[in-house]
């Protein structure tokens, strides 16, 4: 015989104020939290003193670049120092230039002077002018490396890390378009080996940009080559296997005296970045690949379709019209897919 249960009345009751003022000053808390840090870790508003730092500012005052230069040269770690530096040699007054590619030309005229590099990292443009503060650490500093995102073990990826320190080097360069001279604050707390380039060298970007519009770099092909009048077959041509041929001058990787001083990886790289130039025409995406289509659609045989957009979304939407016209005579319906994104 079934048991009968006694039906039971749920009373919903709304929360109390309190209850949402709590889960305000909980989000409040935790939003001054995430600012105060970021205050402590840059020392773009306090002279170049970043957290726990005890070393004095020292501050040289105006300086021309090149005097900046040679001083700076001579300084012995640790050391804290501000200067405002007349960079019309390095990178003058603009309105047209961006003002972070300004205060990279001076960033690298430092770093090449200390045997350095200078990362960009971040910035910020002040209320009350024009100036923009932008901040770069050391490449050495172990606090700044990124964590890998394979762990490290017996199968590890071949990839080369350049020797990190302690050593806590931040650089904040502040530039106004309408000046020549900039706010420079720079500390160094170790010192370490001099820095060296693992990247890419020029010569193999060079030979990475001549082929990236035919090749990518692991596809393998007959290629013939046409180069200042000369014509040649290059067979089972590769980007990479390529290099490493010439770098190693036809001898193999393994032997002694023979090893390549970067990988595969940074070919992929520079050549996504020669590629990119072709369609990249603007910071979003979607006004890129817009813009690209309707400069050369022709030539790649793509045509743009009219689809309205959704109220609060932009839709572009585009067909192959060479393969349109090749299955045609052969198709009843054609199926459009689509992608979303944010």
């Amino acid at each position: 015989m079934p048991v009968m249960q006694e039906s039971q009345t749920f009373k919903c009751v709304p929360a109390s104020r309190e209850h949402y003022k709590d889960k305000k000053k909980t989000a409040r808390t935790a939003r001054d939290e995430r600012k105060r840090k970021e205050r402590e870790e840059s020392d773009a508003e306090d002279n170049g003193r970043a957290k726990g730092d005890k070393i004095p500012v020292l501050d040289f005052g105006e300086l021309l670049a090149e005097d900046f230069l040679e001083v700076i040269a001579e300084l012995e770690v640790p050391y804290n120092i501000c200067a405002r530096v007349s960079v019309t040699a390095i990178s003058p007054k603009s309105q047209a230039v961006e003002q972070r590619k300004r205060a990279d030309r001076l960033a690298q005229a430092i770093g090449e002077t200390q045997y350095m590099h200078w990362n960009h990292e971040k910035w910020y443009k002040r209320k009350r002018s024009d100036e923009e503060v932008h901040s770069y650490s050391c490449a050495q500093s172990a606090s700044r490396e990124q964590k890998a995102k394979v762990p490290r073990g017996e199968k590890s990826r071949a990839s080369r890390r350049m020797e990190r320190s302690e050593c806590g080097g931040w650089l904040h360069i502040t530039a106004d378009a309408k000046s020549d001279v900039m706010t420079v604050c720079m500390k160094h707390g170790e010192q370490h080996k001099p820095y060296k380039d693992i990247g890419l060298p020029g010569k193999w970007k060079k030979l990475v940009r001549k082929y990236a519009s035919a090749l990518t770099p692991g596809k393998v092909t007959s290629l013939l080559i046409s180069a200042e009048g000369d014509v040649l077959t290059i067979p089972g041509f590769q980007i990479w296997r390529e290099i490493v041929r010439r770098a190693t001058q036809g001898r193999k990787a393994t032997e002694p005296g023979t090893a390549v001083p970067f990988r595969q990886k940074s070919i992929y790289y520079y050549w996504q970045v020669v590629t990119r130039e072709e369609w990249r025409r603007g910071s979003k995406a979607f006004d890129s690949a817009r813009a690209f289509i309707e400069e050369k659609g022709d030539k790649h045989n793509i045509k743009l379709l009219d689809v309205p957009a959704e109220p609060g979304t932009e839709a572009l939407a585009f067909y192959v019209t060479d393969f349109v016209e090749g299955w045609a005579a052969n198709a009843q319906e054609i199926a459009m897919d689509s992608t979303c994104g944010p």
